[in-house]
């Protein structure tokens, strides 16, 4: 059985852990707010681990921003994100409500792309 990795910045925006579900502590259903160790995260604010790494072998995250140049002439920034079927790159913003925004649900050139940030730290690379 694969153990299931997360990423989550805590409330105070100050640090970024990563955690199995098997660390976090003080949490009941209905709660706000779940605890890994003492530091505070905002439920729903957790970001799974894909399984995946980009061309420099860094795991790639829920929420990261990765570059993905498909040719001589460039390419794009996209958040990574669950797709109909499996992880995939999303362009849009959730707050537009754009969700049709996927370029391919069965992206899987993984090794061409670049983790270069993520939604939290980051989310101008995605303009």
């Amino acid at each position: 059985m694969r153990n299931l990795k997360f990423r989550a910045k805590s409330l105070d925006n100050n640090i970024m852990v990563y955690f199995s579900l098997y660390e976090i502590t003080n949490y009941f259903p209905g709660d706000d707010v779940f605890y890994v160790g003492n530091i505070p995260f905002k439920v729903g604010s957790e970001k799974q681990y894909t399984g995946l790494k980009d061309k420099n072998g860094k795991e790639i995250y829920e929420g990261d921003i990765v570059h993905y140049r498909y040719d001589y002439r460039g390419g794009d920034n996209w958040e990574v994100a669950w797709g109909y079927d499996g992880w995939g790159l999303k362009r849009g913003e959730r707050e537009t409500g754009d969700d049709n925004c996927f370029d391919d649900p069965h992206y899987n050139d993984w090794e061409q792309t670049e983790v270069i940030g993520n939604i939290y730290s980051n989310p101008e690379l995605l303009k």
